[in-house]
C-alpha cells in the first residue's frame, strides 16, 4: 500500500513538472533515471505483454501496476517505459490502461497511454 502511495505521488509530481529528460547515460547529470520494475503479478505480466505485443512504433516495459478494477475482467492501471522506435530513441514513462476479459485477449483501453513526464 505504501508503494501504491508513493508511485501515485510521484506521478503527480512528474505531471507537475512537464517536459522531463532522460539519460541514456547513467552519468548524465539532472537527468531522471528510470527505476527499475516492481514486482508484477503474473496475471498482470500476462495481460501487458498481450496486449502490448503488437505494437508499432514505441516498445513498453510494465513498471508497476498502480491499481486493478474488477469488472467483467480485469482492468490494469500500469506505469510503463515507453521507448520510441526512431533513429534516437526517446523514452518517457507513461500511464495505460488494460483490459483483459475473461477468456478473451488482453487490450489496451482507447486513448489511454498518457505520458507521464
Amino acid at each position: 500500500m505504501k508503494k501504491m502511495a508513493f508511485v501515485a505521488a510521484l506521478a503527480l509530481i512528474f505531471m507537475s513538472v512537464g517536459s522531463v529528460a532522460f539519460a541514456n547515460e547513467k552519468d548524465m547529470a539532472g537527468a531522471w533515471q528510470i527505476a527499475e520494475p516492481c514486482a508484477i503479478s503474473q496475471d498482470a505480466q500476462d495481460a501487458f505483454k498481450e496486449a502490448t505485443k503488437d505494437l508499432t512504433g514505441a516498445s513498453y516495459e510494465a513498471l508497476y501496476v498502480a491499481a486493478t478494477q474488477v469488472v467483467s475482467g480485469t482492468n490494469y492501471l500500469f506505469i510503463a517505459k515507453q521507448t520510441l522506435v526512431t533513429a534516437q530513441p526517446k523514452t518517457t514513462v507513461v500511464k495505460l490502461i488494460i483490459y483483459k476479459a475473461i477468456g478473451k485477449n488482453a487490450e489496451i483501453k482507447n486513448d489511454s497511454i498518457v505520458p507521464l513526464l
